[in-house]
C-alpha cells in the first residue's frame, strides 16, 4: 500500500523556525480502496477468514479421523455452507430422516394438486375451504415450531453443559493432577526417572481406561495388551496383568500413585507433612477427575425427557410436511410459484435443522466413543506425555543465577 510522501522536515527533528506540519493527502481517487475502506489489519482479516486456510484440522489417529481444531472466523463466514467433515451434515441418520419428511411433502403436494383439479373441474369447494383455513393453518404451525424451538434450546444447553463439564472438570482434573504431581515431585522430592514416568502412566492409562470401556474394547479378549502394552507402551504385561483383576479400573489406577506418594513420604523424602498431604490431594483431584466423567457418562438426562423432545420433534415435522403440502397443492392450482418454492424451503429447511439439533446431542452425550467429533484420545494421552516430562526436564534447564544460588546454599 502507497504511503504519502513525507518531507525531511516531517521526518527527522524538526527546527523551532519549522513548525510540524503534515503531508498533504493524496487525492482520494489516486488511493488504494483497501486504504480508505479497508486498513491493513482488515485485509488481512479478510484473507484469513475467505482465503485458503483450512477451516479445521482433522487428524488421523489411531482411531480414525478426529477434528483436533478448528477456526471460529472461517465457520462464521459464507465458507461453512461448503463443509461437511466432521459436521452433522455427514450423519446418514439425518439424510435418512429428511428423505422420510420429503417423500410426504411431496405425496401430499401431489394429491393436493389432483384434489385441487378435481375441485375445481367439479365445483367441489376445495380451493375455497383450503383458502379460508390457510391463516389457522400456518398459524397450528408455527406453534408447534416454537415449542420445538423452546425445547430443543434447553435440551442443547443442557447437553453442551454437560460435555464441557466431562472435558474441562474430568479430563481438565486429570491433566492437572498429573501436572502437578510431576511438578512437585521432580522438583522437591526426587528425581527418579523411572518413578515420575510411572506417575504419568498410570495417569494416562486411567484416561485410556475410559475410552476403551465407552468404545466396547474393555472386556475383549487382549485388547488391554494391545491398546495400552505394546501400541502405546503406557503400562507393562505385568503391571497389565494386576489391572486386570480390577473392577473399577479407571478410578482403582489412581491407588497406585497414591502409593507412590506414600512411598516416598515413608522413606523421608516428604519431609513436610503438608506437603504429604497436598500430593495426595492431586491423587484424590485425580480421581475425582474420573469418576466425574464415568457419572456424567452413566447418569444420562432423563429419558422421559429425551423421548417427549423426540416425539415432539418428530410429530412437528409430519404434521409440517402434511400442512405444507396442502398448501402447496393450493399455491400450484392458483399459480403462486414463489409461494410454491417458499413452502418447500420451509419443509427441507425446519425439520433438517431440528433433526441436526437431535443429533448433534445424541453426539455429544457420549464425546469418548469413536467418532469424528470424539474426544482425540491419542493427542490427550500425547498431551499428558509430553507436558508431564517438561516438569522433570525443566530442572536440568535452570537459569545460571539460580544455579549459582544453589551451589552457595549447598556450600
Amino acid at each position: 500500500m502507497a504511503e504519502p510522501a513525507v518531507s525531511s522536515v516531517n521526518a527527522g527533528s524538526t527546527s523551532r523556525s519549522q513548525p510540524d506540519t503534515e503531508a498533504p493527502e493524496e487525492p482520494l481517487k489516486n488511493r488504494q480502496c483497501s486504504s480508505w475502506i479497508f486498513s491493513d489489519h482488515d485485509c488481512e482479516e479478510i484473507k484469513t477468514a475467505y482465503g485458503g486456510s483450512a477451516a479445521y484440522h482433522v487428524e488421523q489417529t489411531d482411531e480414525g479421523p478426529v477434528i483436533t481444531d478448528y477456526n471460529a472466523l472461517n465457520l462464521s463466514t459464507i465458507r461453512v455452507l461448503l463443509m461437511k467433515t466432521g459436521t452433522v451434515w455427514e450423519d446418514p441418520v439425518l439424510l435418512a430422516e429428511q428423505a422420510v419428511i420429503t417423500a410426504i411433502f411431496l405425496l401430499i403436494a401431489v394429491m393436493g394438486v389432483i384434489c385441487h383439479y378435481l375441485s375445481a373441474k367439479r365445483h367441489w369447494g376445495l380451493n375455497e375451504a383450503i383458502h379460508d383455513q390457510e391463516g389457522n393453518m400456518r398459524a397450528f404451525s408455527t406453534i408447534m415450531t416454537m415449542l420445538a424451538v423452546f425445547m430443543l434450546s434447553f435440551y442443547l444447553v443442557l447437553i453442551v453443559g454437560r460435555w464441557w463439564t466431562m472435558r474441562t472438570l474430568g479430563v481438565g482434573a486429570i491433566k492437572e493432577a498429573t501436572m502437578e504431581l510431576q511438578l512437585f515431585l521432580a522438583q522437591l522430592v526426587t528425581q527418579d526417572k523411572e518413578l515420575l514416568d510411572a506417575i504419568r502412566r498410570y495417569a494416562r492409562a486411567s484416561l485410556q481406561l475410559i475410552f476403551l470401556q465407552r468404545r466396547g474394547l474393555m472386556d475383549v479378549p487382549g485388547a488391554l495388551k494391545d491398546e495400552l502394552g505394546g501400541r502405546r507402551g503406557i503400562l507393562t504385561p505385568e503391571e497389565i496383568g494386576e489391572l486386570e483383576c480390577m473392577t473399577n479400573r479407571a478410578e482403582s489406577i489412581w491407588t497406585w500413585n497414591v502409593h507412590i506418594v506414600k512411598m516416598l513420604h515413608e522413606q523421608g523424602l516428604i519431609k513436610s507433612d503438608q506437603l504429604f498431604v497436598y500430593l495426595l490431594q492431586r491423587c484424590a483431584n485425580g480421581r475425582d477427575g474420573v469418576q466425574c466423567i464415568l457419572t456424567h457418562l452413566s447418569v444420562q438426562v432423563p429419558m422421559q425427557y429425551v423421548h417427549l423432545l423426540g416425539t415432539m420433534v418428530k410429530i412437528h415435522n409430519l404434521i409440517l410436511a402434511i400442512i405444507m403440502g396442502l398448501l402447496f397443492g393450493h399455491a400450484f392450482q392458483s399459480g403462486q410459484i414463489i409461494v410454491c418454492v417458499q413452502l418447500f424451503a420451509r419443509t427441507l429447511l425446519i425439520p433438517v435443522f431440528f433433526n441436526a439439533v437431535l443429533l448433534i446431542n445424541a453426539s455429544l452425550t457420549d464425546p469418548f466413543d469413536n467418532g469424528t467429533g470424539a474426544f482425540p484420545s491419542s493427542n490427550y494421552d500425547h498431551a499428558i506425555e509430553v507436558d508431564g516430562s517438561s516438569f522433570v526436564e525443566a530442572s536440568g534447564n535452570l537459569p545460571s543465577w539460580i544455579t549459582a544460588e544453589k551451589s552457595k546454599l549447598k556450600s
